[in-house]
């Protein structure tokens, strides 16, 4: 890495906290991954499943009126799940791209990724990936959640 004569560094700041020689921030987790899934969404999806395993345990117990209790519950379980999934969820407009930007800062290595962000109601999702073209010493998954309100 060189560095131009006219720049000069004083020392570390505030801002390069947790960054590897200007490098991406590294969080102290052992388990850098990108993400899959919301987690508020899996717990919502398991609820919900959960409730639907507990009505067909029953449901050979009910006599009258089965086919109706039946569509009145699967349904009103689908919705509720919809309505929770829509509020909580970040998949209201998806946008992906692939970039090439620089690996460090002050660096004329170039990094190439895949880009995505999720806008929910809630919050707005941005993931990085990066591609195996020239692949660096590390491997770089970046995801972050960023709330509309109250910051979480």
């Amino acid at each position: 890495m060189s560095s131009s004569p006219d720049l000069v560094t004083v020392g570390p700041s505030w801002f390069d906290a947790f960054q590897d020689n200007g490098g991406p921030v590294l969080y102290s987790s052992m388990n850098r991954t990108a993400a899959i899934e919301d987690i508020r969404n899996i717990l919502i999806y398991i609820s919900f499943t959960t409730f639907f395993v507990a009505f067909l345990i029953i449901f050979p117990g009910i006599r009258k009126e089965r086919v109706s209790t039946f569509i009145c519950v699967t349904t009103s379980l689908f919705i509720g799940a919809v309505i929770l999934i829509s509020n909580c969820g970040s998949n209201w407009h998806v946008a992906k791209g692939s970039i090439a930007g620089p690996y460090r800062a002050f660096s004329k290595e170039k990094i190439y990724a895949n880009v995505g962000v999720y806008i929910g109601l809630d919050s707005v999702n941005i993931t990085m990936k990066a591609l195996p073209i020239h692949r660096h010493h590390e491997e770089i998954n970046y995801n972050e959640r960023f709330y509309w309100i109250g910051g979480k």
